[in-house]
C-alpha cells in the first residue's frame, strides 16, 4: 500500500515549538525531533487520535496484506489494517495472563470504520503493542548454529506444551469469533459453538473431497475426534518470532490462535511451515503427525473447492488417497 508522506501532528507540534524557542533565544539551537512521532510520551497517556496522526510519519517495521506495523514510540508499535482483529489482542492477553510465554504487552486495541488503510471505508483494526528489541527469526535463521537452533526449538516446544495444557470450552479465538488460518480456508469458518459443530464442518469438507475422488470413499470422518480443545497458536513460523539479545524467543502474531485439538497445531505447521524449521521443531514436541496428515487429506476442500458444498452424490469407489 502506498503510504502518505504528510507530516503528522505530533511532529508538526514539536517542530513549531522548537522554532518558537529558537526565535526567542539569542543563541539559535536546533533540536532534532524524536526518531518516532510519539517518542518521549508516556504510553498510557497516548490517545487514539494521536496514534492515528502518527501513522503517516512513523517508520514501517513490517507490511503484509491486510496489516501494517509502524513504530510510533521507542517502546511501542502500532499494528493496523483490515486484516487486524481484536481477536488477536484477546488471544495475547489470555496467554500472557496464564503462562510465562514471552508475548508483547497489549497497551490498547480497537476497531473503527476508516479510510486510513487503503483509501476505502472499511473496518480497520488497531493494536498498540510493546516493541520487542531483537531480530526477526526469519532474517537470521540461516546464520544460526545448530546449538542455537536447538535452543530455539526447545523454547518453542516449552511454549507449545504450556498453551496445550490450557483447556478451552469452545472452538475458535478467545471470546468467540470466526476461525482463521490454513485449516479454515482463506475466508475463515464458523463461528463454531461447539466441538461437534466444528467436526460437522470438517466432515462436510471431507464429503466434498470424496465427491471429487480426492480421498478414499471409506475414510471414516472426524466425528468424535476433535472434542478435547486446548489453546493453540496455529501459525508457528520464524516470521512470527523475535530472538532477543539474551537468546530468548518471543512468540508473535496470535491472530489465528484459539481453542482447537492439539493435532491442529501440527497440521498447521505441516501445511504452512518452512520444511527445515518444521521438521526440526517436530522432534521436540508431541507432534501428532499421523493424525495431522490424515486431516490434511482434505486440503482440496480447503483451497480449490473452498466454496463448494456437497451435492450428496459420493462415488462408490476406493482408491489411493491424494492430498
Amino acid at each position: 500500500q502506498p503510504r502518505e508522506t504528510t507530516l503528522c501532528l505530533a511532529c508538526l507540534r514539536f517542530s513549531l515549538a522548537n522554532l518558537y524557542r529558537s526565535l526567542r533565544s539569542p543563541v539559535i539551537t536546533v533540536v532534532m525531533p524524536p526518531p518516532f512521532p510519539l517518542g518521549g510520551y508516556k504510553i498510557q497517556e497516548i490517545t487514539r487520535t494521536q496514534l492515528l496522526d502518527a501513522i503517516h510519519c512513523a517508520p514501517v517495521v513490517h507490511e503484509q496484506e491486510g496489516a501494517v506495523l509502524v513504530r510510533v514510540h521507542e517502546s511501542a508499535v502500532l499494528k493496523y489494517g483490515n486484516g487486524v482483529s481484536l481477536a488477536e489482542a484477546r488471544n495475547i492477553r489470555f496467554v500472557r495472563k496464564r503462562t510465562r510465554i514471552r508475548v508483547p504487552t497489549i497497551f490498547d486495541a480497537w476497531e473503527e470504520r476508516s479510510e486510513i488503510y487503503n483509501g476505502e471505508e472499511q473496518v480497520v483494526g488497531y493494536l498498540l503493542m510493546e516493541f520487542i528489541d531483537g531480530n526477526p527469526l526469519c532474517d537470521i535463521w540461516p546464520t544460526l548454529t545448530n546449538e542455537v537452533r536447538n535452543s530455539i526449538f526447545a523454547q518453542i516446544a516449552d511454549y507449545l506444551r504450556a498453551i496445550h495444557t490450557i483447556e478451552m470450552e469452545r472452538p475458535g479465538p478467545v471470546g468467540g469469533g470466526v476461525s482463521r488460518g490454513p485449516l479454515f480456508t482463506d475466508y475463515g469458518a464458523g463461528p463454531f459453538l461447539t466441538a461437534q459443530h466444528m467436526e460437522d464442518w470438517f466432515n462436510e469438507r471431507l464429503l466434498v473431497c470424496k465427491e471429487f475422488n480426492r480421498v478414499s470413499y471409506d475414510h471414516p470422518g472426524f466425528s468424535g475426534k476433535f472434542r478435547k480443545l486446548v489453546m493453540c497458536h496455529m501459525d508457528v513460523a520464524p516470521r512470527n518470532m523475535i530472538l532477543d539479545r539474551d537468546g530468548k524467543i518471543w512468540l508473535l502474531d496470535w491472530a489465528q490462535s484459539g481453542g482447537y485439538p492439539a493435532l491442529f497445531e501440527t497440521a498447521a505447521l505441516l501445511r504452512t511451515g518452512n520444511r527445515e524449521f518444521t521438521q526440526g521443531l517436530l522432534k521436540y514436541i508431541d507432534d501428532y503427525q499421523e493424525e495431522a496428515k490424515d486431516l490434511l487429506k482434505i486440503g482440496f476442500a480447503l483451497t480449490t473447492a473452498a466454496w463448494t458444498k456437497p451435492s450428496g452424490h459420493v462415488p462408490q469407489i476406493t482408491w489411493s488417497n491424494r492430498t
